[in-house]
């Protein structure tokens, strides 16, 4: 399997906030968010791709560590687990 080239990555973050925007387009509250499954499995699957995206890049040395904590919170929200970080940025 080839490797894939960090612009792509970069793209897949981009493509994956604006599936992500729009799939949150007619929700209103926290509730309508959680009441759709459809809304919410979106959501859910494009911030498991925009962190692997991002894990990616800091593998590769575009960005640093200090992305390492929305890896880690979305490590966490797909865990169901509650996160707090350990610094504030």
């Amino acid at each position: 399997m080839s490797e894939r080239c960090n612009e792509l990555f970069i793209v897949d973050i981009l493509v994956a906030s604006f599936k992500i925007r729009y799939a949150v387009g007619d929700v209103q509250n926290s509730d309508d968010f959680l009441a759709d499954f459809i809304v919410f499995d979106v959501v859910l699957r494009e911030l498991q791709i925009i962190g692997e995206a991002t894990n990616n890049l800091m593998r590769s040395g575009i960005l640093d560590d200090t992305f390492r904590i929305i890896v880690d919170a979305l490590a966490i929200c797909h865990s169901g687990s509650d996160f707090e970080p350990e610094s504030s940025l």
